[in-house]
């Protein structure tokens, strides 16, 4: 699909724009006179490289305003050179800041983060949606993740990543990841303290932000107040709300069908929120026919 237009440039030349929506990238083509220029830059979130969704989190750190967050994520994706970005008219600038509003919400769900190799050491991250990490897991992330919201502290951001990021030592063959145990987790922040770039732990959190919107969205049983306005984009503003542990959860299904508690804690979390749904609905089920 392709759209395009003209617009008036500064001075007396004529800039036009033309874009292309591919796959996976929009693509743009600008003439500025004689000349033609010829852009690309990713479709959504899950469409961007490493490097760009690192660019990004660096332009967030910044403390920007909406309108001048995405200029530089127009500069910064499009890798548009400075003096014709400076050229380009506000309307133009308009409709190229529109072709990136995903930004707005993050719905990152694909790790493109990848493994990282922090001073020699490597850690291997959650597959995408966190589709391989357990109840257990997505129970102590939740907690550390809501803590962060509510207080900010950096120390707690630094635990949700030494939590999703651990060196290889699994024996499940979906996650090479080692366990979890505490006292690795909190060295393991502790060393995240000084030796992460404040884009790498920016972007973790962005990714796991995505992932839980994901699994709020796709249980809405489970999660009915916040399944109707998830608003977790980088803009937003959020209240401080009550921390939520699902431990009562776990306990409540351990000795059932997904075994005691150790093999519950260990169930994937998706398979985990799935059977609280057939639960839930089978509660609803009892109450209508007692009507």
């Amino acid at each position: 699909m392709a759209n395009g237009g003209s617009l008036p440039g500064s001075g007396n030349t004529c800039i036009d724009i033309h874009l292309y929506t591919m796959a996976e990238t929009i693509a743009i083509e600008i003439r500025d006179g004689d000349d033609v220029y010829r852009f690309a830059a990713p479709r959504s979130w899950n469409d961007m490289s490493r490097k760009q969704l690192f660019g990004w989190c660096g332009v967030l750190d910044g403390f920007l305003d909406r309108d001048d967050a995405l200029n530089t994520a127009v500069l910064m994706f499009y890798n548009m050179p400075d003096d014709l970005f400076a050229r380009l008219p506000e309307p133009m600038l308009y409709h190229l800041r529109e072709t990136l509003s995903y930004l707005e919400e993050v719905n990152l769900t694909k790790n493109v983060i990848g493994t990282l190799w922090i001073l020699g050491r490597r850690y291997y991250g959650p597959g995408n949606r966190l589709a391989n990490i357990s109840i257990a897991e997505y129970r102590r992330t939740e907690i550390y993740y809501q803590l962060y919201q509510k207080t900010k502290r950096r120390e707690f951001l630094l635990l949700l990543a030494a939590t999703l990021y651990r060196p290889r030592g699994g024996k499940d063959p979906d996650d090479p990841r080692r366990g979890i145990d505490e006292r690795s987790i909190q060295r393991r922040a502790d060393f995240f303290r000084w030796a992460m770039h404040r884009n790498t732990l920016r972007s973790i959190l962005l990714f796991y932000e995505g992932c839980r919107q994901e699994i709020i969205r796709k249980h809405p049983k489970v999660y009915p107040k916040m399944s109707i306005d998830v608003d977790n984009g980088p803009f937003a503003k959020r209240e401080n709300k009550e921390i939520i542990d699902m431990e009562d959860h776990i306990l409540a299904f351990a000795g059932g069908k997904l075994g005691n508690y150790a093999e519950t804690a260990k169930c994937n979390v998706y398979l985990f929120l799935k059977n609280m749904e057939h639960r839930i609905e089978e509660v609803e089920a009892l109450k209508l026919k007692s009507k």
